[in-house]
């Protein structure tokens, strides 16, 4: 059996340089974010979790320049050029987490849930629990286990690297807002897709309600836009910033074309009234046998 022998040589002398705590610099390259201009942070380690920060920042808007080894420049702009939103995979990467200072005392946790309007749903937990003498612990606990019902912003994700934004519960003109933004902050090696059905039970405020929602995708930048139904095509007619936009009578000519024009990496947002029925668009996109090839036609 082999073994190593170590035995004591005498005392060390030298020169140890001792870079700055990781938990520390995050908190200080965070907290740039609370005044505009330039900010030098030194002795910063060059380590991973540092990267990411710094792949943050950007995100959000702001330059960051690593000119020296161990150094750092962080510009934060006007606080009207920070974009809110950065993507999601950087927080994941970073296993982030949130801490709301509240008067019962400090809830530290984690959203079981996907979206940002959840976060404004935790905060309002957050306050009727505390205003309620629940323990900051439990209430920690109960939002880090919430899960959302079925067909509500549920994410899947095929062996090909296509992932389904199934969102097909229902839908009015502030959950497709909802849904339209957690498909741009999703990461997406290839394009944003989202498949749009009409909202019923609108009245007279319909046509505008539905222009709304395409003016809306334009803005966020997605991909490709998908109307079915007569509500659809008034969407995807609005979204003229849109690069490809389709129009489709009902959810199985939906899944038709979506199949056709799918490759794997995309992301496809399903997002409709109940009674379009776009929950079949899912089943057919996450079948077993639906994998993308080398060109869109060779996979949904």
């Amino acid at each position: 059996m082999s073994s190593l022998v170590v035995k004591p040589a005498g005392p060390l002398a030298g020169d140890v340089q001792a870079f700055g705590a990781k938990n520390a610099v995050l908190k200080q390259m965070a907290a740039c974010l609370l005044a505009t201009g330039r900010h030098h942070l030194t002795n910063v380690p060059d380590i991973s979790d540092v990267k990411v920060m710094v792949e943050l920042l950007v995100a959000l808007g702001c330059t960051v320049e690593r000119p020296l080894e161990h150094g750092l420049f962080v510009t934060v702009p006007e606080a009207h050029d920070l974009h809110p939103v950065a993507p999601a995979h950087l927080f994941e990467s970073m296993r982030a987490s949130i801490v709301v200072r509240t008067p019962w005392g400090p809830v530290a946790t984690k959203l079981g849930v996907r979206g940002q309007h959840q976060a404004t749903n935790a905060l309002f937990a957050i306050a009727v629990a505390g205003w309620l003498g629940v323990a900051p612990e439990v209430v920690s606990a109960g939002l880090a286990g919430a899960t959302g019902s079925r067909w509500r912003l549920e994410l899947e994700r095929r062996a090909d690297g296509l992932a389904v934004l199934n969102d097909v519960y229902n839908a009015n003109p502030t959950s497709m807002a909802a849904a339209l933004r957690a498909l741009a902050a999703l990461t997406a090696t290839g394009r944003r897709i989202a498949v749009l059905g009409e909202m019923r039970e609108l009245g007279e405020h319909s046509r505008d309600a539905h222009a709304a929602v395409g003016e809306l995708a334009g803005r966020l930048g997605i991909d490709v836009v998908v109307g079915v139904g007569a509500g659809g095509a008034e969407i995807s007619a609005a979204a003229t910033s849109v690069p490809t936009r389709l129009d489709t009578a009902d959810a199985a000519e939906a899944l038709v074309a979506v199949r056709s024009l799918v490759h794997a990496g995309d992301v496809v947002l399903l997002k409709g009234s109940r009674a379009v029925g776009l929950e079949l668009v899912a089943h057919g996109l996450l079948a077993p046998d639906q994998l993308c090839g080398e060109s869109a036609g060779g996979r949904p």
